[in-house]
């Protein structure tokens, strides 16, 4: 298969931009098509029948880290910018390949370039670049390259089986004639790593001057999540200084595309920042996956229409496309950064893409990986607590670790099931963990059990958060919105449904819980409209409103009160 043969890019012949018989001067267009360069040089011209795919899971947030290191898969990172280099001046460092249309060059020269023969500029740029390359391919990149103009887009689809080689980053930018062309190679991203997490932290109220204790506590939390607000796990240099840069270079409000594909996540991770007044770039993933859950009818479509590199192994290129969300205390899975805004599957000759299918977030297809897992019999990988890849579910402990990292990514999708399929997941966990059969097995693994325990709680509880969020912040139930009366009784009704559930949630989410109260308490309007008028004969609507208004209140600070008895007494205990 010849890939992206038939494609376009922004409705231009993608083999006439490869050819460069279409100049490319504009950052969209450009992002396009290096979309599919990279596709192709990083993904699709390696696969084969022992290509190690992705599994879907990793393409959900948040994301897993790799420990398996494919030596024999490409790896690259690169950075576009939507403006012309000033060399001395960039925040980055890199060497810069001479082109034609450099000021630096002597008008005769430049005239020589055009024309053709090999001149100073770019035999020294072939330098520059053969320096940079293992030795093994030196001297066919020199009979490749020798004399030509690597500069050209016209020769990056054919340079990029060397920019995979390099350890370091390649730079693309604009010429003198505003057209887009490879400017630098062995590019830097500074990242200052210690300095950006702690102020990070410090702004979202994670870290406190000279509290040590609050810093050790919280550090692993706040890098996590700084990582993944750009589309990464905490992962290897070359990924973490792209996520740092990308952050950079949003505050210096700067257009620019950065790729980044690693040799263990075997994926294309694309942060595009077209629009200097946005806070962050897009973050886009692409990769290989086997497309096992999606329906009858998907897989039909997707086989009538040749989509797939092996139909009969469901094997598929996929882009996911996510949306940041900043950093919020109230929010009740804290550590979503990232939440999916789209699914496309790319034809590998055609590029066409299909956009109306849902791949990742079939809510069905949890209960059925539970189902499997808690029967021994899923056969997939998770990554254990970001040290080491658990691998089937055969025996108990792999079992429990298995399930332990499971409930972990996905506490955020399930806490937002309807009540019957998470009554249905509540009881396949309670069904392996309280089965008196597997005591014995349990014995030596207590540990792991206290963990997996410990997740189907923290679960349990932020579900019922969740269920008191959505009355706070939605005003809405069964779709129809609700008059503030009607609000306040439903909080009523679910704090006294689970009022001692309430009393043993863990610190952190109890304290949510009551920053969810005081938001509803704090109604400028309902303060305004019917707390201030008592003395001017209220009506009965409005004496009700009151009356459940302070109800609430003292319902609030009897379990504030209660809590923190139970807390303190714990404590003398």
């Amino acid at each position: 298969m010849t890939f992206f043969a038939k494609a376009e890019v922004n409705g231009l012949p993608f083999g006439k931009l490869a050819r460069g018989a279409i100049p490319i001067n504009d950052l969209a267009t450009l992002k396009e098509y290096l979309d599919l360069v990279h596709i192709k040089a990083g993904l699709l011209d390696h696969f084969g029948p022992d290509y190690p795919l992705v599994d879907l899971r990793e393409m959900m947030p948040s994301f897993e880290p790799q420990f398996t290191e494919y030596k024999n898969l490409p790896g690259f990172s690169m950075i576009a910018l939507g403006r012309r280099i000033d060399y001395q001046a960039e925040p980055f460092q890199f060497d810069l390949l001479p082109c034609p249309g450099d000021p630096d060059l002597e008008e005769s020269d430049r005239t020589r370039v055009r024309s053709g023969p090999p001149v100073h500029g770019i035999n020294q740029a072939a330098t520059i670049v053969r320096s940079q390359l293992p030795e093994d391919l030196r001297d066919a990149f020199t009979t490749e390259f020798g004399g030509r103009d690597m500069t050209a887009m016209a020769r990056y689809s054919q340079m990029m089986s060397y920019l995979i080689q390099m350890d370091r980053a390649h730079l693309i930018a604009p010429d003198e004639e505003n057209v887009f062309r490879l400017r630098g190679v062995f590019a830097s991203f500074p990242s200052h790593l210690d300095a950006v997490i702690k102020s990070f932290g410090r702004r979202i109220g994670k870290f406190a001057a000279h509290d040590n204790e609050r810093y050790a506590e919280n550090r692993q939390f706040v890098y996590k999540f700084l990582m993944e607000t750009y589309g990464f796990p905490i992962a290897s240099e070359r990924r973490t200084s792209a996520a740092l840069f990308a952050s950079t270079l949003c505050r210096l409000k700067e257009a620019f595309v950065i790729k980044v594909q690693g040799q263990s996540d075997r994926t294309v991770t694309t942060l595009y920042h077209p629009d200097p007044r946005r806070l962050f770039p897009s973050v886009e993933k692409t990769a290989l996956v086997a497309l096992e859950t999606v329906g009858r009818d998907t897989h039909d479509r997707l086989k009538k229409g040749r989509y797939y590199l092996d139909a009969k192994r469901r094997i598929a290129l996929v882009r996911v496309t996510y949306q940041q969300r900043r950093y919020h205390a109230q929010n009740i899975i804290e550590d979503r950064a990232l939440s999916v805004e789209r699914q496309e599957i790319i034809h590998p000759r055609s590029g066409r893409i299909i956009s109306d299918v849902n791949f990742l977030q079939d809510k069905t297809s949890l209960p059925l990986v539970l189902t499997d897992i808690v029967r021994g019999e899923h056969h997939g990988s998770i990554a254990y607590q970001d040290r080491e890849t658990v691998s089937g579910t055969r025996a108990h402990s792999a079992r429990l670790k298995f399930l332990s990292a499971w409930l972990e990514k996905h506490e955020r999708r399930l806490v937002d099931y309807a009540d019957e399929t998470f009554d249905h997941v509540e009881g396949l966990l309670k069904g392996y963990i309280l089965d008196p059969g597997n005591a014995d097995s349990f014995k030596g693994r207590r540990h792991l059990l206290r963990e997996v325990l410990a997740r189907m709680v923290h679960l349990k509880q932020a579900r019922t958060l969740r269920q008191l969020e959505q009355l706070v912040r939605q005003k809405t139930r069964g779709g129809r919105k609700m008059s503030y009366l009607n609000r306040y009784q439903a909080i009523l009704d679910l704090l006294d449904e689970n009022e001692d559930f309430l009393l043993s949630f863990y610190t952190v989410l109890f304290d949510k819980a009551m920053s969810l109260l005081d938001t509803v308490l704090a109604d400028p309007y309902v303060n305004k409209r019917y707390l201030k008028l008592m003395g001017q004969g209220p009506s009965e609507y409005s004496r009700r409103i009151r009356e459940t208004y302070q109800a609430l209140a003292a319902r609030r600070v009897s379990l504030s009160q209660r809590y923190h008895q139970s807390i303190s007494q714990a404590t003398l205990k």
